[in-house]
């Protein structure tokens, strides 16, 4: 859509870095997050259990370091046969 708004930028005259490498943004894989909580688990304390809750609820539920403490207890419904809900 042209408005005339913003003047036409010639594209074809940017210069552009030759981006010979890849980044992979998948970095982190479930094998990963297995060690993390195993190491974490074998620790055996307060601190890294909640460690613990804390690396699970990023890496499979998705939620960011804000979301994660910005939780409350009652946003997380546990299902019966295992597994919960979180409401974020």
């Amino acid at each position: 859509m042209r408005t005339g708004v913003v003047p036409d930028i010639p594209l074809d005259e940017l210069e552009l870095p030759d981006l010979a490498v890849r980044v992979d943004a998948n970095l982190v894989t479930p094998a990963d997050i297995d060690k993390v909580l195993a190491a974490l688990a074998s620790a055996d304390t307060a601190e890294s259990k909640l460690a613990a809750l804390f690396v699970a609820l990023g890496f499979y539920a998705g939620l960011r370091r804000n979301e994660i403490l910005g939780l409350c207890l009652s946003d997380v419904q546990p299902y019966p046969r295992g597994g919960a809900n979180v409401a974020h």
